[in-house]
């Protein structure tokens, strides 16, 4: 989300992401391949937080930080979307695969950077876009490239004061 916290807001979550439905009822359409994650964000500023977690994914660190560069307005500053930026660094704390071979700590390092382009249309739907970049120091298989480019897109359609209906997708750039 393009959203911040508030300065001097303390969030604490516990995320639990499905994995694919289309696994079937072997994996319980995405429930028994989930996984978890804790994390404290803080709101430095209105425009600023920042924010570490841990999840059971590859046993994963991470911290970020997120700005909001332009704000979604009308009126003499009209600006038609909200604009905001997350870098983020993750280091997988998984024991080596071969531990008699040198390992390097900067082996277990991957970097973010996504920009989060928004609009709201309404009091009841957003939609957003979502350049992301990912590098990983070391990819999985030789064959797997470490620069990652993706493209996202995501909305909210409030369905009542307290309902709404939220998807995402995301789409790996050839390359």
């Amino acid at each position: 989300t393009i959203e911040t916290l508030g300065k001097g807001v303390l969030d604490v979550r516990f995320s639990h992401r499905f994995g694919t439905i289309n696994d079937g009822a072997y994996q319980f359409f995405g429930l028994d391949n989930a996984t978890t994650r804790i994390g404290f964000d803080y709101g430095i500023t209105n425009y600023l937080m920042a924010g570490i977690g841990r999840s059971d994914f590859q046993k994963t660190f991470d911290a970020f930080f997120k700005i909001k560069l332009l704000r979604n307005s009308t009126g003499k500053r009209n600006m038609p979307v909200t604009v905001s930026y997350v870098p983020t660094i993750a280091v997988r704390t998984l024991h080596w695969e071969d531990p008699s071979r040198k390992n390097y700590f900067s082996s277990r390092l991957a970097y973010t950077q996504q920009l989060i382009i928004a609009r709201k249309f309404s009091a009841n739907t957003s939609l957003q876009i979502m350049p992301t970049f990912i590098h990983r120091n070391i990819a999985p298989l030789a064959t797997d490239p470490n620069d990652i480019w993706a493209i996202g897109i995501g909305g909210r359609q409030k369905i009542t004061k307290r309902i709404s209906f939220n998807a995402e997708y995301y789409y790996q750039l050839p390359g």
